[in-house]
């Protein structure tokens, strides 16, 4: 279980951490066909591990919870509905890029007449996966029995939902910042989680 939540958190967070990263090319908002030669690689990285780590932290959060089905709780609604949001968001990231950068059954990608619009929907998920991704850790942060972790949670899911907003370009190092908190966050919540713990 614990090596399920790092390995998911860590791909998890590689793959924001590359989205925000070459959103600070130069060639960004003003050509986006040379935006994308220039981070094929990247792109194709992040999206590849994308699609697995959604998938296996989706497997851990169904682990976490499942064993309390017959407690059902508002959290726990909460939890289950956030989970659903950020794979909605993070599985759209996953096909507008792909859609960028692999032809399928010989149909051409996305060209430049179309480019801007399916470059801001990579990023209007991103900052919409961030907003559920928050509140999902404030929501986890609520089923700990331990204070300090309890009220940890609910500062890094915060800092998850103000370190990207509309509008507003991607404060790159608070952005980092609040990924490295919540990685460590999470680990210490599997840890210190006393249900997870007996159970396993």
């Amino acid at each position: 279980m614990l090596a399920l939540v790092i390995l998911s958190t860590i791909m998890l967070s590689i793959s924001r951490i590359l989205i925000a990263q070459i959103s600070r090319s130069k060639s960004f908002g003003e050509n986006y066909g040379k935006w994308i030669s220039e981070n094929d690689k990247k792109l194709k990285f992040g999206d590849e591990i994308l699609s697995f780590a959604s998938l296996l932290f989706s497997i851990y959060i169904t682990m976490l919870i499942s064993h309390e089905i017959q407690h059902f709780s508002f959290i726990t609604a909460i939890i289950v509905v956030s989970l659903i949001y950020c794979n909605i968001a993070w599985i759209g990231i996953v096909f507008i890029i792909g859609n960028i950068i692999y032809p399928v059954n010989g149909i051409e990608t996305v060209k430049n007449d179309r480019l801007s619009v399916s470059v801001l929907q990579v990023y209007s998920r991103m900052h919409f996966s961030e907003l559920a991704l928050g509140l999902l850790t404030i929501s986890l942060a609520y089923t700990s029995s331990i204070e300090l972790i309890k009220y940890m949670g609910c500062i890094v899911g915060i800092l998850q939902m103000i370190s990207t907003y509309y509008s507003q370009p991607i404060k790159y190092k608070f952005y980092i910042f609040s990924i490295i908190l919540w990685n460590i966050w999470i680990v210490f919540f599997q840890l210190t989680n006393t249900f997870i713990i007996q159970l396993f």
